[in-house]
């Protein structure tokens, strides 16, 4: 049994147990396992926005996107894209990045949840998601304690 059925078990009879039965609960649930089957399957890379796509980023000043693609990386990333499934995640209204790919020809939509399959489109939201790897211009990788106490102060602080 995996995990994501327990956890609809475990709503299920809660919904149930306050007199709430959903009829479509269950199909949630077998489309997980469908996830689950083609997570298997396929990875996903997940990417930050601003200083990895965007570059030329200065700050928030009014929220616009006001610097260029980095076509080189979204050159690199479409060739991932027949392995991996490309995920950008970002504090930035995920409906400004969809447009700003969108402007410079880029297939890309708006998904809420933790995992996106698609071999042709680059997944937009403002969660973390379910990723083997994430590509972030601040990023400290965690090890240990001490290692990680040696980057932020050499890096950070």
């Amino acid at each position: 049994m995996s995990i994501y059925v327990s956890i609809y078990e475990f709503y299920w009879k809660k919904e149930r147990s306050q007199g709430n039965e959903r009829k479509n609960f269950r199909r949630c649930s077998t489309d997980m396992q469908d996830n689950n089957a083609r997570m298997a399957q396929r990875r996903a890379l997940a990417f930050d926005f601003d200083e990895v796509i965007h570059i030329g980023y200065d700050g928030w000043r009014d929220g616009s996107i006001y610097g260029t693609i980095d076509r080189e990386l979204m050159d690199y990333i479409a060739q991932l894209m027949p392995a991996y499934d490309i995920i950008i995640s970002s504090t930035r209204p995920a409906a400004q990045i969809v447009e700003f790919l969108t402007a410079h020809g880029y297939k890309a939509c708006l998904f809420e949840g933790i995992f996106w399959h698609s071999a042709d489109t680059i997944g937009v939201t403002n969660l973390k998601p379910a990723a083997v790897a994430y590509i972030d211009d601040r990023a400290v990788r965690y090890s240990n304690m001490a290692q990680l106490a040696k980057e932020v102060t050499a890096h950070v602080l």
